[in-house]
């Protein structure tokens, strides 16, 4: 019955619609908040240093998330330009299959887990008509880098090894 057929293909259609809607939400993420208060008291000698700066606040639960998911494409919403853009990401091995990571000690070398401590995504490398952006993720650290024709953002911490320190968006041209 054509009827019939035309519901169980509607109801089809729908699921799947709900299905790639879920999905499309469970891998985007907005670790990335503007800190407006300590942008507008940011010293004239950032100022002068570097282009836009702004602090950004970081939340390290949606960091968790994603290192655990470590999914093959993301989406990630950072604040840039006075808005916030969405940036669609894929994973970045560094590692080749199989890698192992061996930290020297006293007694010999020891094996260092490295599954699930950080993760790279980047845009597409092959578009060269996008931005390339590079974004890490650690346990307690980020870093996004942006490169777009003759001017690159970066995210990073305002004061290297210092986990409590701010992190700082700048441009540079």
């Amino acid at each position: 019955n054509f009827k019939t057929m035309r519901t169980t293909l509607s109801i089809l259609l729908l699921t799947v619609v709900f299905s790639l809607n879920i999905f499309s939400q469970q891998n985007t993420y907005s670790p990335f908040s503007l800190n407006a208060a300590k942008t507008s008291s940011l010293s004239s000698e950032i100022r002068k240093s570097v282009d836009d700066a702004k602090i950004i606040n970081v939340d390290f639960g949606s960091v968790r998330d994603i290192l655990l998911r470590n999914s093959e494409r993301i989406s990630v919403r950072i604040p840039f330009n006075n808005g916030e853009i969405t940036i669609e990401l894929k994973k970045f091995d560094i590692l080749a299959p199989g890698a192992r990571i061996v930290g020297g000690t006293e007694r010999g070398d020891r094996l260092i887990d490295m599954n699930n401590s950080f993760v790279v995504y980047t845009s597409d490398l092959a578009d060269k008509d996008i931005p390339l952006v590079v974004m890490t993720f650690f346990e307690d650290e980020v870093s996004v880098i942006i490169s777009s024709g003759n001017e690159i953002s970066v995210l990073a911490r305002s004061q290297m090894n210092n986990v409590n320190s701010d992190y700082i968006f700048f441009s540079s041209s």
